[in-house]
Parts: C-alpha cells; structure tokens; sequence
C-alpha cells in the first residue's frame, strides 16, 4: 500500500509501478498473492473513501479464501495511519 497521488492519471501510473513490484515479489517471495494499492490520503474524502474500500475489500477476499491477508506500506509517518483505514493489524 502506498500513500498515492490526488490525480487519477498519476494515480494510474503510481498502480502500474507497483504492480510490476508486486509482480517481482510474488516470483521472488513465493508468495500465493502480492497486489499493489494506493491509499490516496490526501484526495478528496469520496475518492479516499473508495480507496480505503478497495483496500479493504482485497483484505476480506485473502480471510474468506482461508489467507492471511500483510498489509506492508510505502509510506512512512510518525504514529502509522492503521487507525486511517480500520485495519486490526496484529504485532
């Protein structure tokens, strides 16, 4: 998950860029699922909302396929944005 552009053409290309990291991850990993997600923090609320929405849609979809979902974030800030997006995030 990265913190992502307000503009949805830059927002286009921030996806593109990480679904080749992802891509690499996953070969590399072995891991069974890596997508790549933009929280779009600072856009307005209804384009942040269905962001936070497609976030979380992906990680109900890996509970119900019997996964576990590892939310790992490109962004880095001071006291984390977890409570930002209504993820119970184990430690």
């Amino acid at each position: 998950m990265a913190h992502g552009p307000n503009d949805n053409s830059d927002n286009l290309r921030w996806i593109q860029i990480l679904q080749s990291i992802s891509t690499r991850l996953k070969e590399r990993g072995g891991y069974k699922s890596v997508e790549g997600v933009t929280l779009r923090d600072d856009a307005p609320a209804a384009v942040r909302q269905q962001a936070v929405e497609f976030l979380r849609q992906r990680v109900r979809a890996a509970d119900q396929a019997g996964s576990r979902a590892l939310v790992v974030t490109l962004l880095l800030a001071p006291g984390g944005i977890e409570h930002k997006i209504g993820l119970e995030l184990a430690v």
